[in-house]
């Protein structure tokens, strides 16, 4: 994808393949999930949800909630802390932890690419074949959007490239974290309902992350017009 004004090559251009490859590799996550759970189930019949989430509370907040702070920061997948996260402390208790967790990530990601870390990150992404382009004023908001939502790169890569860029710190700090925390919500609800065992609310959030995969291939291909 190529950012409106400018001849360079755009940083969600990483993700080419169609939308229908994405959809059905939501489906089968969702699959695997749901029937993960029926599996769990069937063997350890003895396992009821309250003990399942004993088990997570035992996970000491002491030890959790700092990974969950640095962790992604240096590119250790989010998903596992967002899905312990609804087993661990519930939908609603896990909404605000995550928002606190992704403020600072987009926080310190913003401030490390335009400090002493620079070089270092822009050195690290041409390794991995990605560029940084000058984003015209006019297209920053859509380009930073579409970035976010669109699904393909990891969490940290993206909070990095996309700091890298021109975008100004107020804007990236609010489309970025906006971005993530909405994201985060279904697999928030996932790792919920799978402590309650609930297979309505899988199936919910399933066609949550399939809807988002949608809308976010619709914003890319608005902003290529």
């Amino acid at each position: 994808m190529t950012v409106p004004g400018t001849s360079e090559t755009s940083l969600a251009d990483e993700s080419d393949s169609s939308i229908k490859p994405l959809l059905l590799k939501a489906a089968v996550f969702v699959a695997l999930i749901i029937g993960g759970i029926f599996a769990f189930q069937w063997m350890f019949p003895d396992v009821d949800q309250e003990q399942l989430k004993e088990l997570g509370l035992q996970l000491p907040d002491a030890v959790f909630l700092p990974a969950y702070a640095i962790l992604p920061m240096v590119g250790f997948p989010i998903a596992p802390f967002l899905l312990a996260s609804g087993l661990k402390y519930g939908f609603l208790w896990s909404i605000p932890i995550a928002a606190v967790c992704l403020a600072l990530h987009t926080f310190a990601a913003w401030h490390l690419a335009h400090g002493f870390l620079r070089q270092r990150l822009k050195q690290l992404l041409k390794r991995t074949s990605h560029e940084t382009p000058s984003i015209p004023d006019g297209h920053q908001n859509w380009f930073a959007i579409v970035y976010i939502t669109v699904p393909g790169l990891p969490y940290s890569l993206k909070l990095y490239s996309l700091a890298l860029t021109n975008i100004p710190f107020r804007k990236f700090m609010l489309i970025a974290w906006l971005g993530h925390l909405l994201n985060a919500i279904p697999f928030i609800g996932f790792g919920t309902a799978a402590g309650d065992f609930d297979l309505r609310w899988l199936i919910i959030f399933g066609v949550a992350v399939g809807l988002m995969t949608g809308v976010g291939f619709w914003l890319k291909k608005s902003l290529n017009r």
